[in-house]
């Protein structure tokens, strides 16, 4: 009998990693097997029994890495006949990694196993002197313990190059013993949390609880789980004595204490989860003209383009060009103007000039500038400044205080497109803030405010979407920007977003 286990996977290179663990299992049950990898898909035969087929597949619910690169999707029966020469009954090569039992064995100070690297760590040294045991490994380890509780920074050369590492010296990065430490110190949700534990070991922007701010001397840290096993059983015997984490840094140091080769490396990844995919935010290297020529690959969709540096972009990607959808320039001058000539907004201000005259003062300093731009997060920078949210207008006051709310949704914010001078469509600013500010007087808490501004915000887009969708018969929409990389704007932007349509991702989050 032959079956046949499908498994998503994200390229032949990832399929080629995973394979020798998936032919080692065959092998052990004596089955005969062979894998074939097409279009972001692993199929693994194997010729066996029904019988010894379920033993493997319990043992590969047993031992297979949760993975974000690769994952198994579906098992069955082939009927059909099929060539015999492919099938294979030995594995040419062994798995680069630990499997999930192996890792288990490793960190247990119980198990025959225990700090044993199974030949998949080459080259370790401790102080320039080799070790050969995992007595010694212990041993260096629990020192290295001592001089973490001791010393400012300890440089550790790892999987992924010269780190230092300190228990004294705060950083956004911060390296977690386990799932359970996160979700004690942080606001991730055990759903989110979870993909840190995944094989690739990627890093999740994650929000502080309040109690916590102080001691990590931020708002928001970058949090990971250890990414080798050493690391791991570092962490482990840090653990034992009540250390939960550990603060990263870039070493500048010549010499690293602890030296060792990983024969499985995972390169450093930033992601952002939400309920439907998990988005990557890297960042691409290439110098581009501008945010146009960046986006030029895209397929046959709408683009849109959120960025924290660049001109915000709404576009159809249409027989190879781009064209503006939206309009997104704003000055503040013409805002404040229109808001004055308006009969209920020119009451607004004065409601608003009389129980905030501090705020007031700031939008009649900042119309004496030319401020302005094409970038609607300068434009959420102003309105922040303006809200009373931040001392000055270079401050994202509003997405942070959006991050600290408890609630669903915000209040309704005004988005209103109305056609520019030269009768193109635009987003209407004006209206925007003058919302915003009836709310601030209405004395509408500042997080569920800005809350407001962001899911009124991603309800716009989604209804923007759908509509152009429909004129230009597009089934697609690619996002990017790192704006998108925030959580909590893509987790809205994704509630909103048209199910018929399909959510792509740029190759690249946005580039340097």
């Amino acid at each position: 009998m032959v079956f046949v286990f499908l498994f998503k996977c994200v390229n032949e290179k990832t399929s080629l990693i995973f394979t020798p663990l998936l032919e080692q299992m065959a092998f052990n049950l004596q089955a005969r097997f062979y894998s074939v990898y097409k279009d972001n898909m692993t199929s693994f035969y194997l010729q066996a029994s029904a019988e010894i087929t379920l033993e493997f597949a319990q043992k590969l619910s047993e031992i297979l890495p949760f993975s974000l690169d690769f994952s198994f999707l579906s098992l069955k029966e082939i009927t059909e006949p099929l060539d015999e020469n492919p099938f294979q009954t030995t594995s040419l090569s062994k798995p680069l990694f630990m499997n999930a039992k192996e890792h288990q064995d490793f960190l247990d100070k119980n198990a025959s196993l225990y700090a044993d690297t199974l030949g998949l760590i080459k080259n370790t040294a401790f102080k320039g002197k080799m070790i050969h045991s995992p007595k010694e490994l212990i041993d260096c380890l629990t020192q290295l313990k001592g001089m973490l509780k001791t010393q400012d920074f300890i440089p550790i050369f790892t999987s992924r190059g010269a780190l230092s590492f300190s228990l004294k010296n705060p950083s956004p990065s911060v390296i977690f013993s386990d799932l359970s430490s996160v979700l004690s110190c942080t606001k991730l949700s055990l759903e989110d949390a979870k993909y840190l534990a995944s094989l690739e070991k990627p890093s999740i922007k994650a929000p502080l609880k309040s109690v916590f701010k102080d001691t990590f001397k931020n708002d928001e840290i970058i949090a990971q789980l250890p990414f080798d096993p050493i690391l791991n059983l570092l962490c482990r015997i840090l653990q034992d004595e009540g250390i939960e984490f550990v603060f990263m840094h870039e070493s500048h140091s010549c010499e690293a204490l602890l030296h060792y080769e990983a024969l499985f490396k995972t390169p450093k990844r930033l992601i952002t989860p939400t309920k439907k995919f998990v988005l990557e935010n890297n960042l691409s290297a290439i110098a581009f003209k501008d945010e146009l020529e960046f986006l030029k690959e895209t397929p046959h969709s709408i683009v849109l383009y959120f960025s924290f540096k660049r001109p915000t972009r709404l576009l159809l990607h249409a027989n190879g060009s781009l064209k503006t959808l939206l309009n997104v320039k704003f000055a503040f001058n013409q805002i404040f103007n229109l808001l004055k000539q308006d009969e209920k907004a020119s009451r607004m201000l004065k409601n608003y000039a009389a129980k905030f005259p501090d705020f007031y003062a700031r939008i009649v300093e900042l119309s004496q500038y030319n401020l302005g731009g094409a970038n609607l997060l300068d434009f959420f920078r102003i309105l922040g400044f303006v809200l009373g949210y931040s001392e000055d207008f270079c401050t994202q006051s509003v997405i942070s205080l959006a991050k600290e709310c408890l609630r669903p949704k915000g209040p309704r914010i005004d988005y209103k497109i109305l056609k520019d001078d030269s009768l193109k469509m635009a987003l209407n600013f004006s209206k925007i803030m003058h919302s915003a500010m009836s709310f601030r007087l209405a004395g509408v808490e500042n997080e569920i405010l800005s809350l407001g501004i962001l899911d009124s915000l991603a309800e716009f887009l989604g209804n923007f979407i759908w509509d152009n969708a429909q004129n230009f018969s597009v089934q697609e929409v690619t996002i990017a920007g790192d704006f998108f990389g925030e959580k909590v704007f893509l987790d809205l932007f994704v509630r909103y977003f048209p199910k018929t349509l399909a959510l792509k991702t740029h190759a690249f989050l946005d580039y340097e």
